[in-house]
């Protein structure tokens, strides 16, 4: 006669199998494409700060303040959900940060 030993102090995850995956999925999808998103702004911003010509214009006034905008958006809000993906876990922040948080990203999608 065997005895099955229920009690374990091995951690289980609130999430099935198929969720982690798709979550792994999207960590990965988010991680390769916020590298080149991020070469991309710096190097846009890089030029558009440094060339005097580019700065005489008034249209590219527009275009600094948009990738600055980008820029802080993956830098905060994307990389949360990174974290979040990899760990299943958030960020433990007090609820003024969290508010704060919440409507800059809601000032942002609105943008």
């Amino acid at each position: 006669m065997s005895t099955v030993d229920n009690s374990s102090n091995e951690d289980l995850s609130i999430f099935d199998v198929d969720t982690q995956q798709f979550y792994s999925t999207q960590f990965w999808v988010f991680l390769f494409l916020i590298i080149p998103s991020l070469i991309g702004c710096l190097f846009a911003l890089y030029h558009l700060l440094l060339n005097r010509n580019l700065r005489r214009e008034l249209h590219n006034y527009a275009m600094i303040i948009l990738l600055i905008i980008n820029l802080f958006y993956s830098l905060t809000n994307i990389s949360c959900f990174i974290h979040y993906f990899r760990t299943f876990e958030t960020f433990t922040i007090i609820p003024v940060l969290r508010l704060i948080w919440g409507y800059v990203d809601w000032q942002i999608e609105t943008i």
